[in-house]
């Protein structure tokens, strides 16, 4: 990702008022066959002084066709990593409704459109990241202080790491992620699902009818 200084894009800014006019205003892309601000500022770079506003459209458009496949791919290649991770999203998603019940599921998705919104989004290792954020929610905020637990050993947590649920302990990949429920991992999750439900509920007096 280009990270131009504030004095390169005032000087832009400056490129772009001679070309287009005053009131310009324009988007980052001002109606050019670009992608995002980072490939407009990369072209830019590379447009000599003076160009008119036809000139500049002219190699906007040379520029976008030589660099045509190269978008392609990378547009594919993130559609692919989105698609995998909400995959394993989904099956992180399987893993928390089978061991602290359904009303925690929406976490997953909380986290991963913080994610998404503040970080490059799709990158390889987005799930680890939500994996360890919604585990150490689930902790700090004592849903479940050893979620998910290790059926070997209780007292302690499974760890992800190389894509799938390990007793670290033991140094053994016990379940790949959406496998905990068949492990029978969780059990302290279930069982703080279990005394939530049997709480009793407070009562409350129906009003009579006026």
């Amino acid at each position: 990702m280009l990270d131009p200084s504030n004095d390169e894009i005032e000087q832009i800014g400056r490129e772009l008022k001679r070309i287009f006019g005053d009131d310009p205003e324009p988007s980052p892309h001002v109606g050019l066959p670009l992608r995002d601000f980072a490939e407009f500022l990369d072209f830019l770079r590379g447009v000599p002084s003076g160009v008119s506003a036809d000139e500049l459209l002219r190699l906007a458009s040379e520029y976008r066709r030589a660099h045509l496949q190269e978008i392609l791919d990378c547009d594919e290649e993130a559609r692919a990593v989105r698609a995998e991770n909400d995959r394993l999203l989904a099956l992180l998603e399987r893993d928390i409704a089978s061991t602290i019940g359904e009303e925690y599921r929406h976490w997953v998705g909380d986290s991963a459109q913080n994610a998404r919104e503040y970080t490059d989004a799709d990158t390889a290792d987005l799930v680890q990241r939500i994996v360890d954020e919604v585990q150490q929610d689930f902790m700090d905020t004592f849903v479940d202080v050893t979620w998910p637990s290790c059926p070997r050993h209780p007292n302690h947590p499974l760890w992800f790491h190389d894509g799938a649920w390990h007793c670290d302990r033991d140094r053994e990949r016990l379940a790949d992620l959406g496998g905990l429920d068949a492990i029978g991992a969780g059990a302290s999750g279930r069982e703080a699902r279990r005394a939530r439900e049997e709480e009793p509920r407070p009562f409350t007096r129906r009003r009579k009818k006026e």
